[in-house]
């Protein structure tokens, strides 16, 4: 693993400024006091380490990662020989650390930010993964699911001692992972489950399920609310929910896809609003890849007690993750007239709930997909990350090394960046640090 000092200018200019449509003024990330936490893996946090935010910049084809400084504007630290894996994402912890899953050396990567270098642990994660999930905002142990055909399906790393368990899962396919405090539950593609198993026999090298139920048809995304038990995935029906009550897998019931568009799929979700609703999108991608412009995407939000639905329309084209905070989401879509950034409202408390807030047109792709060409062939995408306040979000230019900062609100761009790697498939971005909220389990 090596390390270089190389500094670079990061954000030029971030003006905070208040909204009416966030309902008040917008505090940037270095001015929020997280709360407290008593479990740091073992090391002191330096003076100025609660003020801090930091962007994770990796590219997997130049194999390096990069970790910027969003207060003072400069590259804390590069690592070299590292393939950040986007498919599995990142997940940021409440001590401001930052997992990932480095591909090339096969291994899941912690990251810390201590004044002026890294601190890296590792542990050994053979096979090519899928997912990653941890079982609380303490994460004491983070579980790493490999597709199918690996020798071992499931990679249990014990974030204190850096021990791993490999297990071998029956008929898994690309796994789906979800945890507890207590258990594990693993999203079956191959069988079309969802499974449980006890997190302490897991640990101990036992494979054995303590309950499974039927879900539907290729499944694809999930979520997990730990205080009621509730879980979720994305199939061909529309959203599968289960609860585990009384140690068992009880089926709930299926929030069924928008009839308007039959053949779309759902592809990531996530909770909002302390539980009470999840956001997903569809994406239909049924014209042949050629036509990739004429893909229709449409984001979704249910209320989970009543199944009702909230929508809105993003534009037509190639669109992936999304990014969230409290208030809003953002989606980038790749489009055969303009590539765009869209802001969605995902307050249900306030006003315009469910709205399109802002498009924000984005700098052209000089390596990106033309109409008529197959899509994936290309291989130009765009990642991006948003600071929690939603005060600027990082976007992307595949093939050019730029990253151009955007404000979501008011929908424009404030500045951009050179990156010292082109890019080429788009990259992975995240942000973390201890002014970061705890926010998910699931690697995203």
């Amino acid at each position: 693993m090596t390390f270089g000092t190389n500094r670079r200018a990061f954000i030029t200019s971030i003006t905070a400024t208040g909204t009416a449509i966030l309902g008040g003024n917008r505090v940037f990330a270095n001015q929020a006091t997280p709360e407290s936490h008593d479990h740091d893996h073992g090391h002191d946090h330096d003076d100025h380490g609660e003020e801090q935010s930091y962007v994770l910049v990796g590219d997997s084809d130049a194999k390096t990662l990069s970790i910027y400084s969003a207060i003072d504007n400069e590259v804390i630290e590069v690592i070299d020989g590292v393939a950040a894996n986007s498919h599995a994402g990142t997940i940021s912890l409440a001590d401001g650390s930052v997992l990932l899953v480095d591909d090339e050396g096969q291994r899941l990567l912690h990251i810390e930010v201590h004044g002026d270098h890294l601190h890296v642990h590792e542990a050994a994660t053979p096979g090519h993964v899928a997912h990653i999930s941890v079982e609380s905002d303490h994460a004491h142990y983070c579980a790493v699911g490999t597709s199918g055909e690996d020798e071992h399906q499931l990679h249990l790393v014990n974030l204190e001692s850096w021990d791993v368990t490999s297990l071998q899962l029956p008929d898994a396919a690309e796994v789906g992972l979800m945890m507890t405090h207590d258990h594990l539950f693993h999203r079956n593609s191959e069988l079309n489950q969802l499974e449980a198993y006890s997190l302490s026999e897991l640990a101990a090298g036992n494979v054995e399920m303590l309950s499974y139920v039927d879900i539907g048809t290729f499944g694809h995304g999930e979520a997990v609310n730990e205080e009621t038990g509730e879980l979720f995935a994305l199939t061909e029906d529309g959203v599968d929910i289960a609860y585990w009550d009384d140690e068992q897998l009880e089926f709930a019931k299926t929030l069924a896809w928008p009839e308007s568009n039959p053949a779309s799929r759902g592809y990531f979700c996530r909770l909002i609003n302390n539980g009470s609703h999840l956001l997903t999108y569809t994406s239909d991608r049924s014209a042949p890849e050629t036509e990739w412009n004429t893909w229709k995407n449409q984001v979704l939000i249910y209320n989970i007690a009543t199944g009702e639905q909230t929508t809105a329309e993003l534009p037509d084209g190639y669109t992936f993750r999304y990014s969230m905070t409290s208030e809003i989401a953002i989606f980038t879509v790749i489009g055969g007239e303009g590539d765009q950034l869209v802001t969605v409202n995902i307050d249900p408390t306030g006003d315009h709930f469910g709205e399109v807030l802002r498009t924000t047109s984005l700098t052209a792709m000089s390596g990106g997909a033309g109409v008529g060409e197959a899509f994936y062939e290309v291989g130009a995408y765009r990642s991006h990350a948003l600071l929690p306040n939603a005060s600027a979000a990082f976007v992307t230019r595949a093939g050019d090394g730029i990253i151009e900062i955007v404000d979501p609100i008011q929908g424009a761009i404030i500045s951009s960046f050179q990156h010292a790697s082109p890019l080429a498939g788009g990259g992975t971005l995240a942000v973390f640090g201890p002014a970061v909220p705890f926010t998910d389990t699931i690697g995203r």
